[in-house]
Formats: structure tokens, C-alpha cells, sequence
């Protein structure tokens, strides 16, 4: 059972490989055909003229570049990755600590909620428009939110 799951897992992982560099070629071919019409474009209507291609060409060729690197040089993300992001995420500085000073994730974002006093409410609705964005995203916003009740309170 174990070892079907397994062999199910790593058929699929490759499923999604061959396919991302199935689209990946796609978009390359496309890149080539749309930028070689454009260069033809201009070599037929204004050759004299600055070489405006290159715009589209580089442009685009950054994002084909960010996609060759998806396909080909990115890693997987390995359990190691996922108990340092863990640790990471647990070691962040509490809000109102100061620097150095360490505490748990979830404390604080307890503590950076409880520090809101009139925005307690908006932090709430940010939660729950952010619960797809992952708790980064989610302290952050408590987080801005904390200096900003921080400055209406030195204002009066």
C-alpha cells in the first residue's frame, strides 16, 4: 500500500515535470515566431530607424528566462526546506520587542493583535481576506497595523 502511494507520487511529480517542460518549449516556440514577425516588421517598414524590437524581445525574454528557470534549475521543495521555513516562522521577532528579542510565531501575532486597540477589527478582516496568502502575509498586516496604532497614540 505504502509503496503504491510511493510509486503513485513519484508518477505524478513526473507527470507535472514532462508537462511543465512540454508548455515551456511552447512558450519558447511562440517567443521565437512573434519576435522574428516583429523583426521582420521593422526591417521591412523602417530599417534606418532605431531598432524598436528589442523592447518586446528583452521584455519577454525575461519572463522566458524565469520560466526556463522554473523548468529547469528550480529544486523541489525537500522536508528539510519545509522544517526551516517551520523554524524560521517560529523564531520571527515578536511585535513590540525590540530587535533580538525572540519569541514564537504564533505569539506574536498574538501579541501584535492585542497591541491593536481600535484596529483589532480591521486586523480580523485582513485575516480573513489573507487566509490564502499564508501567515506571512498575516503578520505583516498586524504588524503595520501595530505602528500605526503606535503613531496615533504618540500623536495624542
Amino acid at each position: 500500500m505504502v509503496t503504491d502511494t510511493l510509486e503513485q507520487a513519484a508518477h505524478d511529480k513526473a507527470i507535472a515535470r514532462l508537462k511543465k517542460r512540454r508548455d515551456f518549449h511552447g512558450h519558447l516556440l511562440v517567443y521565437v515566431f512573434f519576435n522574428a514577425f516583429l523583426v521582420a516588421i521593422w526591417a521591412v517598414t523602417t530599417p534606418d530607424v532605431f531598432f524598436w524590437p528589442v523592447f518586446p524581445i528583452v521584455g519577454w525574454g525575461i519572463g522566458l528566462v524565469m520560466n526556463a528557470w522554473d523548468v529547469y534549475w528550480r529544486h523541489d521543495i525537500t522536508e528539510a526546506d519545509i522544517r526551516r521555513e517551520m523554524e524560521r516562522q517560529d523564531n520571527c521577532c515578536a511585535a513590540g520587542a525590540g530587535p533580538g528579542v525572540r519569541s514564537s510565531g504564533l505569539a506574536a501575532r498574538r501579541a501584535s493583535a492585542a497591541s491593536l486597540g481600535p484596529f483589532a477589527s480591521t486586523t480580523g478582516r485582513w485575516k480573513t481576506i489573507s487566509r490564502g496568502t499564508g501567515p506571512l502575509l498575516q503578520l505583516m498586516t498586524g504588524a503595520v497595523l501595530a505602528e500605526a496604532a503606535a503613531r496615533v497614540a504618540r500623536r495624542s
